[in-house]
């Protein structure tokens, strides 16, 4: 199953044309973008509504797509596994309690991935709240479908 997923209609032909564009050299598409069409106030859906047959994607440009969201996809795995594993040590202030003056969320964690030459998001960090406590946490970090990673969050009185 592809992982490619889209509302064209694909066809095996060269290029594609817009109903709405006079017939010309310059009417000539791998698709029909949502960008072009939005010149002619529609959307792909109404586009369908009123040419229910019409070809919208070139195979050719389908099959690119593919192969670039597969691609992203190993890169995301690859990252997953270099994730992996990985231990963050953060030195923070406390009170005679151990309570953390702040917390550590999923920027601090992001900043810290970065430091490592690591590049994550902030909504892939899976964390329910800040921590507050001096501890060690396990941290699930959700890349893309496939591509998950576990880190380790070590926090010290500085």
């Amino acid at each position: 199953m592809s992982i490619y997923k889209s509302k064209h209609n694909v066809g095996d032909v060269e290029f594609v044309e817009c109903p709405y564009c006079e017939k010309s050299e310059t009417n000539r598409f791998k698709m029909l973008h949502h960008k072009h069409l939005a010149g002619h106030n529609k959307t792909l859906e109404d586009v369908l509504k009123e040419f229910p047959g019409l070809i919208t994607m070139t195979l050719a440009e389908k099959n690119k797509k593919i192969k670039s969201e597969q691609k992203h996809q190993e890169e995301l795995i690859k990252l997953a596994h270099r994730l992996q594993g990985v231990n963050l040590e953060f030195n923070e202030k406390v009170d005679n309690k151990g309570q953390l003056f702040g917390g550590i969320s999923s920027a601090h964690i992001v900043s810290a991935l970065a430091q490592k030459g690591l590049k994550v998001e902030k909504n892939q960090i899976i964390l329910e709240r800040a921590y507050k406590q001096i501890g060690k946490y396990l941290v699930k970090i959700k890349l893309a479908q496939g591509a998950e990673a576990e880190i380790k969050i070590i926090i010290n009185k500085k």
